[in-house]
């Protein structure tokens, strides 16, 4: 059977590249022959240079080249918003199916080529139901499928919990993991409900 093909051109290794990591390590270890398409130089080609049966392709950092990177695959994952473009390309110049997976739903403008894209793709998947909400809203022709991130095994540093227990004596601690970025992340908002809620729950105390 031909190999399965990921495409991902992101320039950093974020939660999106981690879980298509986890994605490719679960395939292989079903014995699934697959393709890694990333752009020069991405740490999740470095991350993934151990997994058995998978075929690394590096290419320069634009669509077309990752869509013509596919070739020879059964199916075709765009795993990030550039990479929607070469899953359209790689249809319509060697028949390849692709699927759509989108983690973050950020306002963009009209495109034609866009909805192009969307509306050739065999399948489309949202990590949460605000990121489904969203997709359906520009793409009302792809039912958009919630297929939740993968969990990702990391183990608690028992020692470290410890430590920042100690120095938040008495408190609630509340916390959040993710990149110190607002439009993915939503650290304002976190921010604003620890001023609102200073005086009625002093107890509380946020840890970004």
């Amino acid at each position: 059977m031909p190999p399965i093909c990921h495409l991902n051109l992101a320039p950093t290794f974020r939660g999106g590249e981690r879980q298509v990591e986890l994605l490719i390590r679960e395939l292989a270890s079903r014995g699934r022959e697959q393709v890694l398409v990333v752009r020069k130089g991405s740490s999740l080609a470095d991350r993934c240079a151990d997994v058995d049966r998978l075929d690394i392709r590096c290419v320069a950092p634009n669509p077309i080249a990752a869509g013509l990177a596919v070739r020879g695959s059964s199916i075709a994952h765009a795993h990030d918003a550039r990479t929607v473009y070469s899953g359209l390309q790689a249809r319509l110049l060697f028949g390849i199916p692709y699927v759509i997976t989108r983690r973050v739903v950020a306002p963009q403008s009209r495109s034609w080529l866009r909805s192009l894209a969307y509306k050739h793709a065999a399948r489309v998947a949202a990590v949460s139901l605000a990121a489904a909400v969203e997709l359906r809203k520009r793409h009302p022709e792809q039912e958009a499928l919630i297929v939740p991130d993968a969990h990702a095994g990391f183990v608690a540093n028992e020692s470290e919990v410890q430590r920042i227990r100690a120095a938040h004596e008495g408190k609630t601690l509340i916390g959040h993991m993710g990149a110190l970025e607002h439009s993915h992340k939503g650290q304002s908002t976190i921010i604003e409900v620890a001023r609102m809620s200073a005086d009625s729950h002093p107890d509380w105390h946020f840890l970004l």
